[in-house]
């Protein structure tokens, strides 16, 4: 469940990053460092520092977007280190696919039956969706929703909570797109938090705020974004 310290410390990771490979550019392009050797060489290590940081960040919650990326990472240094070379990944990339396929079968699902109800199609109180290279609709009418992770790698997914209703308390839903997009519809009188920082891609908070005044739920959702090369809205 995230918190004002965690919030707060996402932001600060994000701002150390982002400040040190600035610094780092900076002094390269006034000559006071030649990272052009280096960057040439070591450029996957970036790929496996973002899933290494979605990891710490995320936990448990983002294992198999931050796995993707470290594994996507790893390979690119050994070949740009001549370990393995760039045909070998181009023949056996479909191994990465079945690898993802196998994960999504084989992951335990008792922790998650036991702690969130499941009632029927629609009715699911955790969300738990993934597009790879297509697209995927969830319309969730669950009365006592908990949150939960929605994953778009080369793909889009539209998730509609406007038919919902939160359950008691915090939760969070972790929202990842690498290469691809994600659109999240919330109801009007959800009191909902959207934090995150978008790497090569957009993040925007599109709700419009009702001069209706309508009673507020009994909970509070809090919606985190990774973003690389993609993009996320969420909207009301």
């Amino acid at each position: 469940m995230p918190s004002e310290t965690g919030h707060g410390t996402h932001r600060w990771g994000i701002g150390v990053l982002l400040t040190v490979i600035g610094l780092l550019i900076l002094l390269s392009n006034l000559d006071v460092l030649d990272l052009g050797p280096f960057l040439s060489r070591w450029w996957p290590l970036l790929i496996v520092l973002l899933g290494l940081w979605k990891l710490v960040v995320w936990g448990a919650a983002s294992l198999g977007s931050a796995l993707l990326l470290i594994i996507i990472g790893i390979l690119c240094q050994l070949a740009t280190l001549g370990v393995i070379t760039w045909g070998a990944i181009f023949r056996l990339w479909p191994v990465l696919l079945i690898a993802i396929g196998s994960w999504m079968l084989l992951r335990p699902t008792r922790h998650w039956t036991e702690k969130y109800r499941v009632v029927g199609p629609g009715n699911v109180d955790f969300l738990d969706a993934w597009a790879l290279f297509g697209g995927a609709d969830r319309q969730v009418t669950s009365q006592q929703f908990k949150g939960g992770n929605a994953t778009a790698f080369f793909g889009g997914i539209d998730i509609d909570l406007r038919q919902a209703q939160m359950a008691e308390g915090e939760h969070s839903l972790h929202l990842t797109a690498l290469c691809g997009g994600v659109d999240v519809f919330v109801p009007q009188n959800w009191d909902v938090t959207v934090t995150g920082t978008p790497i090569f891609g957009s993040l925007e908070d599109k709700r419009q705020k009702t001069h209706v005044a309508e009673e507020s739920t009994r909970g509070l959702l809090h919606i985190s974004a990774f973003v690389v090369f993609g993009g996320i809205e969420v909207k009301n």
